[in-house]
């Protein structure tokens, strides 16, 4: 829950398309997070000692974002007197869509697993978790791409500017369209050779 409040700077930042700004303390929290686990789990190894070292990480994020906020965007100011019902009614709405299409990519990539385990074997998951991981991988891309592509185009919709937001639906629709059929047609002609080497097998 304290997470999802701290995403409200992170998302100040998407709004400006100051996305080097964002990844730049995100990445600090990364190197922070690998640091303090090599050496927390060295001293104390133990779940209290990870479950610490996502805290700490989580409050540096929080910290180093809302410290830049004055800085970067001295017009921005977070005021709880400016909270309006009408706004939060308009995203609890989109935020029903978004929430349908999370409940379905859950039931896409993690019930495969419970169905293979009561149908036919658990000992069967395994191999089906090796292979569909590569799929899991190129979703990726796709969801790195979206957390540019969405402020943008929320930012163009709300200025009216719809003629540059058709340039970037078409560019991103060719982009990932491009990417898509690459990697099909590498499965088509090598598919089994490649998961063959995936699977190690």
């Amino acid at each position: 829950a304290v997470g999802f409040l701290g995403l409200l700077p992170f998302g100040i930042m998407a709004a400006h398309d100051d996305f080097g700004t964002r990844n730049r303390v995100l990445i600090l929290s990364t190197l922070l997070r690998f640091g303090l686990t090599l050496a927390l789990l060295r001293s104390f190894p133990s779940i209290v000692a990870l479950a610490g070292v996502l805290v700490a990480c989580m409050a540096t994020e929080i910290i180093l974002a809302l410290a830049m906020l004055p800085t970067r965007y001295p017009h921005v100011r977070l005021k709880p007197g400016r909270f309006g019902w009408g706004t939060t009614r308009r995203l609890l709405t989109f935020s029903a869509y978004v929430l349908i299409a999370t409940v379905g990519s859950q039931l896409i990539f993690q019930t495969d697993a419970l169905v293979i385990g009561k149908v036919l074997d658990v000992r069967m998951v395994p191999y089906f978790a090796s292979a569909s991981s590569f799929s899991i991988y190129l979703m990726g891309f796709v969801i790195a791409a979206e957390t540019v592509i969405v402020p943008v185009t929320s930012r163009l919709v709300a200025q009216g500017k719809f003629a540059e937001l058709r340039d970037q639906f078409l560019m991103w629709s060719k982009l990932s369209v491009s990417l898509t059929l690459l990697v099909v047609i590498y499965l088509v002609v090598s598919g089994p050779r490649f998961l063959g080497w995936w699977m190690a097998d």
